[in-house]
């Protein structure tokens, strides 16, 4: 018979055996790894409505967590929540019914977009089941060859194209995720600057690619790619990395299905692809 238990949101004082669940339940990773991470989100300032660290399995002291990402999206005329899931792990006893509550309560809320960037295999099937639909099926390992089209376009820093008026929520995020490592820098034609955030990553045996976590327009990505390229190189990254379903036009290298797919409930994320303030930045994965 499953032991009676109740969902609550994580607190402070929950930290030391979150991070004893985590280790247990994602033993690649150290015990040391878990604390450093829920040092660095207990920094964060989550969006309106959601948890600081997320919710906790409680049954005679505290048995399983899922991590919550909550951040605001897009213009300041129409923002959006999107909580991205993290890290979900229940210890053995309490696998089954009452973990699958847990992942039901984390994602329940009316009116935002959840997301979940990393399911294993076994965890797509479940979350399905719970509402979420695929958005990306894999990966591409790539380098842009398709030129510019049109107007001239131009890599433009962020300090640039503040001057030349990036809205300041972008700038804003474009900071944030610049200050934690990443690449951030904007493609400017005559009438718009484009943003594009992307993170750093090594792929076997070792060559570092730029894993793309932000771009509004696929079609900017696409028709600006070979410059787009020629950005990441001169940074030092062999590639881009990026979420597809299959092969794109105007990039030229491998698809890798059924690798990193990407799945979303509720409304659809405004911006092709938005990885901004998720595990990927606060976790690294």
């Amino acid at each position: 018979m499953t032991e009676a238990f109740m969902i609550r949101e994580l607190e402070q004082a929950d930290l030391p055996e979150v991070s004893n669940i985590l280790a247990e339940g994602f033993s690649r990773h150290s015990l040391a790894f878990w604390q450093d991470r829920l040092r660095a989100m207990a920094r964060r300032e989550p969006a309106p409505g959601t948890a600081l660290f997320g919710y906790g399995l409680d049954a005679g002291g505290l048995q399983g967590v899922v991590l919550t990402f909550g951040s605001l999206h897009g213009p300041a005329e129409a923002r959006q929540t999107i909580v991205n899931i993290s890290s979900w792990t229940v210890r053995p006893a309490l696998r089954g019914l009452a973990a699958k509550e847990l992942y039901r309560h984390a994602t329940s809320a009316d009116a935002m977009t959840f997301s979940n960037l990393s399911p294993a295999a076994h965890t797509q099937k479940t979350i399905k089941k719970f509402g979420f639909i695929e958005r990306t099926a894999g990966q591409i390992i790539a380098i842009g060859v398709a030129r510019s089209r049109g107007a001239r376009r131009s890599i433009v820093p962020l300090s640039d194209a503040e001057r030349s008026g990036l809205s300041p929520e972008r700038a804003a995020m474009m900071r944030d995720h610049q200050a934690r490592g990443c690449l951030t820098f904007c493609l400017e034609s005559n009438d718009r600057l484009a943003p594009f955030m992307f993170l750093p990553r090594r792929v076997k045996p070792g060559i570092p690619v730029a894993q793309l976590i932000y771009c509004e327009l696929l079609s900017d990505l696409i028709d600006n790619s070979r410059t787009i390229t020629l950005e990441v190189l001169k940074r030092g990254f062999a590639a881009m990395l990026v979420d597809a379903s299959g092969p794109i036009e105007g990039l030229m290298g491998r698809y890798f299905p059924a690798r990193a797919a990407k799945y979303y409930k509720g409304p659809m994320p405004l911006y092709a692809i938005d990885h901004s303030y998720s595990e990927m930045i606060y976790i690294g994965f």
